[in-house]
């Protein structure tokens, strides 16, 4: 369990890490990150 609680833990950071160096890009990343964003956690 620890080890896939590890491996869990990774890929949160990788996306954390992707997702915040989109919002540091220019105007058309930030609004690409955006989007992935609402579509991802949209609203019920």
């Amino acid at each position: 369990m620890l080890r896939i609680c590890k491996e869990e833990n990774f890929h949160h950071k990788q996306g954390y890490q992707i997702l915040a160096n989109m919002m540091n890009g220019s105007d058309a990343q930030k609004k690409m990150a955006q989007d992935a964003v609402n579509r991802f956690w949209w609203r019920p």
